[in-house]
């Protein structure tokens, strides 16, 4: 009887994973950009990118407004979201364990009472980021 043994050393491999769970932040990285434009695609679709289109504004708000969309008078949440560092109000937190990127836009608790500015984006754009991000901790 022939006998067939594989070996394969995983150690090696094992290290460089448990090394890149230490710090996360260049695994999340990339998120930040995906965050970025999904908020894009929350305020080009008034809401709807996120399962619930926003409510139409009322006449005489539009009346009141330089833009007539929802959540957009002057463009400066929907640039603090959408655009890294648009304004003074951008917010990104890239850690060795978490990212989080938002605005710091006082508007913001505001509109986001009124309308859901963040959605929910769905389970296929959820789980295309979780396996990006799997590729990134696991590439060679």
């Amino acid at each position: 009887m022939t006998g067939v043994s594989i070996r394969e050393n995983v150690t090696p491999y094992l290290r460089v994973v448990g090394d890149r769970l230490r710090d996360l932040a260049p695994v999340l990285a990339p998120l930040v950009d995906e965050l970025h434009d999904y908020f894009g695609e929350q305020f080009a679709t008034a809401g709807a990118a996120g399962g619930s289109p926003w409510a139409p504004l009322a006449l005489a708000t539009v009346l009141g407004k330089a833009d007539p969309r929802p959540l957009i008078n002057r463009g400066t949440l929907e640039r603090s979201l959408v655009e890294r560092g648009a304004t003074p109000f951008s917010y990104v937190d890239l850690g060795p364990s978490h990212v989080a990127v938002g605005t710091t836009d006082p508007k913001a608790l505001y509109v986001n009472a009124k309308r859901d500015i963040v959605g929910d984006p769905g389970e296929r754009r959820v789980e295309r980021w979780a396996d990006a991000l799997a590729d990134k901790l696991l590439e060679g």
